[in-house]
């Protein structure tokens, strides 16, 4: 008897039979384990990113917020509407649009206007009359994004001016579109892709930041930006790693009925080594059960893990294997 056979025959023994499936058992655990972890740092690194996005769009819009109620509340302001005085109310106008920084135009109201017009200080537009509609409710309207795309473009925040001889007056100030281009760092994401838009059924995009190319499926992140009109949109990189793919290759390599003849010519060969020195010369009626599923194992780890197989596919069928029918 040749000396790979009678190591066969040894290998084929029910005590080492054991011990390689113990082996093979824990490898594959190690394995999974592994990217199981790689896959929780990386599902921890999303949340981390998601929440700074959030938090910095917030911060933003809330800055813009306290600005408006500060100037609205202002003395010079509320001295300026009780006066009734157009020059001094034009003025003010004036210095307070070259003062504040992102802003396109203030402009102040002193009664209700019912009508889309070109008069005022500001454009009125449907859409900006549906805005100080809101302040019928509530003493600041949300942030909206009005007349896209035109060179009278602008992002809408009004208010109320609180005081007595004005009973309707208000303040709005009127926000360079680019203004929004600055909610979020890109730096945040580096791996993934924001968007920032408005509207529901027929959403415009109103900003975008880091990679187009994370866009892809639903996004891991698809929310309302509270007080204001927009939607914020992630889409982050690819976290889920291989531990369960893994896991359901080796359970279809358990129930395979016979070794497969499509691998790579390397990992063919090592898998017939593998196989002949586990199965010993008499083929499969001489394997041990637990043998026989430790190859199953081992078969499919080493075509999954081969270099060839990561850079062709399909693989190559194995010229021996083809001749000799697999």
């Amino acid at each position: 008897m040749k000396a790979i056979d009678k190591l066969s025959v040894r290998l084929g023994a029910t005590p080492v039979s054991l011990l390689l499936l113990a082996l093979t058992v824990f490898t594959v655990m190690g394995i999974v384990s592994a990217f199981d972890k790689q896959d929780e740092q990386a599902v921890t690194a999303q949340q981390q990113v998601t929440k700074k996005i959030q938090v910095s769009v917030k911060k933003a819009v809330e800055q813009k917020q306290r600005q408006l109620a500060a100037l609205a509340s202002s003395s010079e302001l509320i001295r300026v509407v009780e006066s009734g005085n157009a020059q001094q109310i034009d003025s003010w106008q004036n210095q307070a649009t070259d003062l504040l920084p992102d802003v396109k135009q203030v402009c102040v109201l002193l009664q209700k206007v019912a009508a889309p017009t070109d008069a005022a200080c500001l454009p009125i537009s449907f859409a900006t009359l549906s805005s100080l509609r809101q302040l019928e409710d509530k003493p600041q309207s949300d942030l909206a994004s009005l007349q896209i795309g035109s060179e009278q473009a602008h992002i809408l925040l009004a208010q109320k001016i609180e005081q007595d001889t004005y009973p309707d007056a208000k303040v709005l100030l009127a926000l360079n579109p680019a203004w929004i281009d600055d909610l979020i760092d890109d730096a945040f994401v580096s791996q993934g892709y924001v968007e920032i838009t408005q509207g529901k059924t027929k959403s415009a995009v109103l900003s975008q930041f880091g990679n187009p190319q994370y866009k892809t499926g639903a996004p891991v992140l698809s929310q309302p930006i509270a007080n204001s009109h927009w939607q914020l949109h992630y889409w982050s990189q690819a976290t889920s790693s291989s531990g369960g793919g893994i896991l359901m290759l080796l359970l279809s390599a358990l129930v395979a009925p016979s070794f497969t003849t499509s691998c790579t010519c390397t990992s063919c060969t090592i898998s017939r080594v593998s196989a002949s020195i586990i199965m010993g010369p008499r083929g499969l009626s001489n394997v041990h059960p637990l043998s026989w599923l430790s190859r199953q194992v081992i078969s499919t780890l080493l075509m999954h893990f081969s270099p060839h197989a990561w850079r062709r596919w399909p693989p190559p069928t194995c010229p021996a294997a083809a001749e000799s029918g697999g």
